[in-house]
Parts: structure tokens; sequence; C-alpha cells
């Protein structure tokens, strides 16, 4: 059997879009996640030089709502953390937990 270009590209299309709305159903709200975040931190060495650095700091929190933004194949969510601060998230940056 001979598979043509268009033919692959099809089926690895419809593939995608099933994976997404599969990986889009596991984040309903109510569910505990968590993220990572960077932050940008500036120390400041022994001979006084300043030196950038970034540190990741993991969130967790519940999922509050949903939001579908229609050029997206996956929707963002606000996201609340354990101390009550709402959060907008990309569902491909969350990780169940």
């Amino acid at each position: 059997m001979k598979i043509t270009k268009t033919q692959l590209r099809k089926i690895i299309k419809e593939e995608l879009q099933e994976m997404a709305i599969h990986f889009e159903s596991d984040f309903r709200v109510d569910a505990r996640v968590s993220w990572s975040t960077l932050v940008k931190v500036v120390r400041t060495t022994a001979t006084g030089r300043q030196k950038v650095d970034y540190e990741r700091i993991v969130h967790t929190g519940t999922i509050i709502k949903r939001l579908d933004s229609p050029g997206s194949t996956l929707p963002n969510v606000i996201v609340k953390d354990d101390e009550g601060t709402s959060f907008e998230v990309e569902v491909a940056d969350l990780t169940m937990i």
C-alpha cells in the first residue's frame, strides 16, 4: 500500500487534533495542577559585579475557570494558588497533581 504526502499529512493532523482534545479534557475546573515560572534575579558577586540569573519557581493551585481562545487549539485557564492569587496559565504549561 502506498501512502501519499497528502494522506500522511491528513492522518497526522487528525491525530494531533485528537491528542489536543484528550489533553484539554484532562484539565477540568477544580482540578489540582502545578506549573513553573522563571523569575529574573539580579545578584551581586563578591567583587561587586551584578550578575543576572533566573530561578524556576513551582506553583500549585486549582483551576477555577477556562478561557476559550478562538485562534488557539488549547485554551488558557485561570488558576488560583494556595494563597488565593489568580494566574492565567496556558494549558500546555500545566501538570496534573
